[in-house]
């Protein structure tokens, strides 16, 4: 059982020769089996989550994080700034900003 669990892994993983389904031919299987294939797939589909990860790695994210993306974000260890209804008074302050050095200003005050 177990070689035969070694050559699926290697099947999957190794040869690509498996996707999820007939539908779904983006997420590949080798994504489950690799941490270089997840790691991949994230950076091509979900490049926030590895952006997530860094963030993680910074040894000061005591600061806020200010987040101008789809706020995918599960895991971060920081508070998140993001101008959407989550933060009200953040996307009041973004769309008040006129200039670069306002956003700036803006940025550099709340994180």
């Amino acid at each position: 059982m177990a070689r035969l669990c070694a050559v699926w892994r290697r099947l999957v993983a190794e040869l690509g020769v498996l996707n999820a389904a007939a539908f779904f031919r983006d997420m590949p299987l080798t994504s489950i089996a690799s941490d270089k294939a997840r790691t991949d797939y994230l950076g091509l589909r979900l490049p926030i989550r590895n952006a997530v990860a860094f963030l993680n790695k910074t040894p000061d994210l005591g600061r806020n994080v200010a987040v101008f993306s789809r706020p995918l974000v599960a895991g971060l260890r920081t508070d998140m700034l993001t101008p959407t209804w989550y933060n009200l008074g953040f996307e009041n302050a973004v769309n008040r900003a006129r200039t670069p050095g306002e956003f700036s200003a803006l940025l550099r005050t709340r994180g």
